[in-house]
């Protein structure tokens, strides 16, 4: 979705059937637009890159995806949440 909502258009082209679809996504052949790909930041490219990973086991969990550079916000939110939380149970750090 993220590829999506950047690109403005799918990774792969489901119109070549899905033998070809499942051979590109493999082999990682997929391009940013060329208007587009310019003004992305090198985090958010990195984060589109693992995502699209066609090995499962190197593709980034949910957890993972919540702790990229590209989200340093959901940090500075987080620990704030904790740490209001923590005082509002009386827990130590």
């Amino acid at each position: 979705m993220l590829f999506i909502l950047v690109n403005q258009d799918y990774p792969f082209n489901r119109k070549e059937g899905p033998n070809v679809m499942y051979a590109k996504q493999m082999t990682r052949e997929y391009h940013l637009r060329r208007d587009i790909e310019p003004k992305l930041s090198t985090d958010i490219k990195d984060l589109i890159s693992k995502l699209l990973e066609p090995d499962e086991p190197k593709r980034l969990d949910i957890w993972a995806i919540g702790q990229h550079p590209f989200f340093p916000v959901i940090y500075q939110e987080a620990d704030l949440m904790i740490d209001k939380a923590r005082k509002t149970l009386g827990l130590r750090r």
